[in-house]
């Protein structure tokens, strides 16, 4: 698995959404929104899709990162002395950087099954059923 080619795509598409989200809508200027994506795609990299991931599932992995986006989102841009509705700039950063985990999580579920030969193909596998024979039933011509 190429890391370096999975968080750069990963701080490009957040950097996008994040400067939408918080440079247009709510006025943090580019440098801090910059700041704040480039640390919170590293430690999101590690924690959700290294460590978290690979133990879980999608949603599992796309709640923790919700909440982890909630707060580094919200303690970094209350550090870069935001002066509009933090709760509400954090919230909608979260929800937008949420939608964006549950297809990137697919993506990088896709590169460690490659990565490992995991063969994905759906085995439906069923038992024969059949009339079982009773043995505790008297055969009638039978004579003891």
């Amino acid at each position: 698995m190429n890391h370096f080619s999975l968080i750069l795509s990963k701080f490009v598409a957040m950097l996008v959404l994040l400067y939408i989200i918080l440079g247009i809508i709510f006025g943090v200027n580019f440098m801090s929104v910059f700041w704040v994506t480039l640390t919170f795609s590293i430690v999101s990299y590690l924690i959700g899709d290294l460590l978290i991931l690979p133990r879980t599932n999608n949603m599992v992995a796309s709640v923790v990162d919700f909440v982890m986006s909630f707060a580094v989102i919200y303690f970094l841009v209350d550090a870069y002395a935001f002066e509009g509705n933090l709760f509400t700039a954090s919230l909608l950063s979260a929800i937008g950087v949420t939608l964006f985990e549950v297809f990137f999580h697919n993506s990088v579920q896709t590169q460690m099954e490659e990565e490992n030969n995991v063969d994905r193909r759906r085995y439906n596998l069923q038992t024969e059923v059949s009339e079982e024979i009773d043995p505790l039933i008297e055969d009638e011509n039978r004579t003891d």
